[in-house]
This record gives C-alpha cells, sequence and structure tokens, in this order.
C-alpha cells in the first residue's frame, strides 16, 4: 500500500494517475488522484477539502485546469508537503468556487497572483497565503474565529503582488526649479500628511468595502472605506470611510466619525485612526477633527460600553447643550462610549465658568469635565468662588454641577492636595472643609467636616491665628530646628523679607 501511495503522489501533478490493485491497471483523473492523496492523509480537513475541490473541477475552464496542474507541479518540485501546503492550495481554490463563487475574471487574478507567490516566495510565506486566501473565500472575512470575526460586505476585490521599485542609478533624472510647499512644515502635528506602512507581496485590494468587526460583545461596522489587505501581515491599509456610535447606543446618524488614512492588524477587534472627524448632531455644529479608538472589550449594554472613543485635537470647541449664555465652557471634547467629556489630544485644562445675572459665581478650571444630562462633574479641579472681587479658592475639588437648578457640590478628592486648606481674601483666612455645598440663588454657602468636632474639627487660620498642629507638621523630621521659624526670625532681625540663601545657611548654623 504505501508503495501505491507513493504511485499516487507522483502522479499528483498529472492528468490521471494509475493505481495497480488486485492486478488491474484503473487510470485516474487530475481531480480524483487529487482526492485520493487527502482521502489517505485520514485527515478529516484534507479529506473534506478532496471532495470540495473534486467537485469544483468540473466548474473550472480548460485554462484554469491547466494553470491548476502547472502549479501543482512546481508545487511538488520544490518540495512543498501535501499537510499543510498542497491542502490549503487546493482548499483555496475549492472556496473560491464552490462558496465564494468566485467568477473568471477573480479566479484568473489570484491564479496569477499565485504564480507570483510560488516563484518568489519561501514554502512558510506560500503557505500563509493558502491558508489566508483560503480563509477568505471560506467566509469571505479577513480574520474569522469564534471570538471574532472581521467579515467583509458590500465589496469589490482584486488579488495583486506587490513588488518594491528599484530606481537604476543609471537613470537620468531632470530638475527644475520649482517652488517647494512648505505650508506643512509649520502646520501642527495633526496635519501632517499620514504615512502608511510599505507592504509587499500578495495582497486583496478593495475599490470598496465595509468592515464588520464581531465578537461576543459587539456587532459593528466600518462602512464605506476601500484599502488593501496584506496577507503575510494581516494588515489593512485603509482610506476614508464611516464608523458610528450605535454600539454605545447612540444614534447611527447623529453621532459618527468620518475617516481619513488609517491601519490596523486584522486578527484583533482594535482600531485606531488620526486626522478624521466627528459629527455630533445636538451637540457641536460643526465637524472636529481628532483622535479616534474602538476596542471590543465585555460590557452588558451598548449604554454601558468604554468605547468608540474620540479626543479633538485642540481645546477650542463651543459644547451645545450644557447649560444657557450664564455658563461659559472653553475647552476638549471627548467622547467615551456615550459619555461626553473635555478631553483633548493636547492636553490643555478646560474651564467652567458661571454667571449669575450681574456677577461671575465660580470658576473650575480642570484636566477633564464629564458631562452627564444637566450635570457637570470633574474628579479633581482648581476652583474659585466669587465673591464680588474676592474669592473662595481650592487648589484640588471634586466637583459635581447641576447647571439646570444651580446647585454646586464640592467634595475632598483624594490626591496630596486634599489636606489643603481653602483660602478666602475676604476674610484673610484659610481654612479646612470635607464638603461644600452652594444653592447658587442663595448669598450663603455650607461648609462640612466628616466626623463629630472632638474627632475632626473644622479648622480656621489666619495671620494672626494658626493651627499649632500644623506648625508642628511644618518642621518635619530630623531637624534640631524649625525652618519656618528660622526664615521669620532672620527675616526679623535684618529687617528685610529678601536676603540670600548663604546668609540664611550661616545662619542656621550659630
Amino acid at each position: 500500500m504505501k508503495q501505491v501511495f507513493s504511485y499516487i503522489i507522483a502522479l499528483l501533478v498529472s492528468t490521471a494517475g494509475v493505481f495497480a490493485q488486485s492486478g488491474e491497471v484503473r487510470q485516474y483523473s487530475f481531480q480524483d488522484s487529487v482526492r485520493l492523496v487527502l482521502e489517505s492523509t485520514k485527515a478529516n480537513d484534507a479529506i473534506v477539502v478532496g471532495a470540495a475541490f473534486n467537485t469544483a473541477w468540473s466548474s473550472l475552464g480548460p485554462d484554469h485546469q491547466n494553470i491548476i496542474r502547472s502549479q501543482a507541479r512546481l508545487m511538488k518540485k520544490k518540495g512543498y508537503k501535501v499537510r499543510p501546503h498542497f491542502v490549503n492550495y487546493y482548499g483555496a481554490i475549492a472556496a473560491a468556487v464552490t462558496i465564494e463563487n468566485a467568477d473568471l475574471s477573480k479566479l484568473s487574478n489570484y491564479l496569477a497572483t499565485t504564480d507570483k507567490v510560488l516563484a518568489k516566495d519561501n514554502t512558510t510565506q506560500a503557505n500563509l497565503f493558502f491558508q489566508q486566501s483560503r480563509d477568505f473565500f471560506e467566509n469571505h472575512a479577513l480574520h474569522f474565529e469564534k471570538a471574532f470575526q472581521l467579515q467583509v460586505v458590500d465589496d469589490n476585490y482584486q488579488f495583486d503582488y506587490l513588488e518594491p521599485v528599484f530606481i537604476s542609478d543609471t537613470v537620468q533624472t531632470e530638475y527644475y526649479d520649482q517652488p517647494v510647499d512648505t505650508s506643512s512644515y509649520n502646520a501642527p502635528f495633526w496635519q501632517q500628511p499620514i504615512v502608511q506602512p510599505d507592504v509587499y507581496g500578495p495582497v486583496i485590494k478593495f475599490d470598496k468595502l465595509t468592515l464588520n468587526f464581531t465578537t461576543p460583545y459587539d456587532s459593528v461596522l466600518l462602512q464605506n472605506t476601500s484599502g488593501l489587505f496584506a496577507l503575510r501581515e494581516k494588515l489593512f491599509i485603509g482610506e476614508g470611510g464611516r464608523f458610528d456610535w450605535s454600539a454605545a447606543g447612540l444614534p447611527s446618524d447623529s453621532v459618527y466619525y468620518e475617516l481619513s488614512k488609517y491601519n490596523f492588524k486584522t486578527n484583533q477587534p482594535y482600531l485606531k485612526a488620526e486626522q478624521g472627524k466627528l459629527r455630533y448632531i445636538g451637540k457641536v455644529s460643526t465637524f472636529v477633527p481628532g483622535i479616534f479608538e474602538f476596542r471590543s472589550i465585555n460590557h452588558k449594554t451598548p449604554e454601558t460600553s468604554i468605547y468608540p472613543r474620540f479626543k479633538s485635537y485642540e481645546s477650542n470647541i463651543n459644547l451645545k447643550g450644557i447649560g444657557d449664555e450664564k455658563l461659559k465652557y472653553t475647552g476638549g471634547l471627548g467622547l467615551q462610549g456615550n459619555r461626553v467629556n473635555s478631553n483633548s489630544v493636547d492636553g490643555s485644562l478646560a474651564t467652567i465658568e458661571v454667571r449669575g445675572e450681574t456677577d461671575k459665581k465660580f470658576k473650575a478650571i480642570a484636566e477633564s469635565f464629564g458631562f452627564q444630562d444637566s450635570v457637570i462633574v470633574s474628579p479633581r479641579a482648581r476652583v474659585t468662588i466669587y465673591q464680588q472681587n474676592d474669592s473662595i479658592v481650592h487648589p484640588a475639588m471634586e466637583v459635581w454641577y447641576d447647571h439646570k437648578n444651580q446647585k454646586l457640590v464640592l467634595n475632598k478628592e483624594k490626591s496630596q492636595l486634599r489636606k489643603a486648606p481653602f483660602s478666602s481674601s475676604y476674610f484673610d483666612i484659610e481654612f479646612t472643609a470635607d464638603q461644600i455645598r452652594w444653592d447658587l440663588k442663595s448669598d450663603s454657602l455650607s461648609a462640612w467636616i466628616q466626623g463629630s468636632g472632638n474627632i475632626s474639627p473644622m479648622v480656621l487660620e489666619s495671620n494672626d491665628f494658626y493651627d499649632p498642629e500644623g506648625y508642628r507638621e511644618l518642621r518635619g523630621k530630623g531637624f534640631s530646628f524649625h525652618p519656618l521659624a528660622l526664615v521669620v526670625n532672620h527675616a526679623n532681625e535684618i529687617g528685610s523679607n529678601d536676603y540670600y540663601v548663604y546668609d540664611l545657611v550661616l545662619e542656621g548654623r550659630r
């Protein structure tokens, strides 16, 4: 039987094979010889491919059949193995005919690309091409696994083989005195031309397509784009298209991002794009340039999703629907799922300023604000509460402001500045508070300290009255003197607040 198997392998690339059994000589067609060899491997995948190829063979024209025989002969000569090389090679052809229903031009295009792969690539690269092509023809997808499928719809494609272009040193190049466009040199980084990666080898070029990212948590579309799929690198290089926020529960025709040039690995549900523009009807009146990001991760409902995400490049966005004319916002525009925030790529601080009928009420400056219906929040903001020409200031508080009901709540946050006091210029005092509540329609506010007065009293300090415990803590550890006392005493001795540090060092040595 081993002799028979070897004989079939040897005749795999011819139009007929000879099989000896019980003294008979039986002639087999090319497709039957392929089927017999694949069946003899006893592998289920190979057996299925053998049967499918046998079925597809009759749908191939004489020209395509001859090309396949020639390619199989070359593969055998180069030492390609039945598994995985021939299995994936015949599997791709069978799927192209029986599943993809590829027309004659697409099939010719694919076989021409295969010719170049066999001529220029090694066996590992060639097998990757066969396997990726087979997956594409079987599933019409750039990636297909249980956990993630990247399916292609509404498309038009062709296979191609890209090769680097070399310019000979002997070629004479003529140069002309022409003005050089330097406008992009002085443009912001996000307006610089996008340079896409160079790819070579077999690719699938798409004049148009829509990509469907499908995972156990999402099914989202990148619509009406174009580009090429590099089969070796599993990389899609694209341009244009639209990605909406329906995955986060927002209307697809009201919130979407229009892409410029982009690229991403096709074996993971992740996409990032730059230099595109966001449209958010009801929040901004124009398209906003910025960065887009999508990643499919576990979430229970669209409303709890934290993707897609967006950050504006600049912090000069005029947001709508966050109050009336008495509330002024200056900052960026960000989206995290369906939640709007002030994040921007340049990292500039955002500002919320609220006015009353005749005067300013308060101002908050933060790295990030969140906008939730009628509420504005920030985990950490510098807050100024105005008292005509005076103010109450704190460097870092959590902010909660209901602009509909004009109620402000400030809570102690968790950084090192949580121990910092409020400073009141009107009373010329500093005081500690864990929370401040203020109804802006009222002329007074409430300051709160957690715990009882004996355990956690409110501390007020001024130029004449200070907290002894705070003074003690300023001494630090390891000093035989109090640094603050040394500074103040030396200033009193010389009658001036201006002196050199060296003078202070000499004073400390006495």
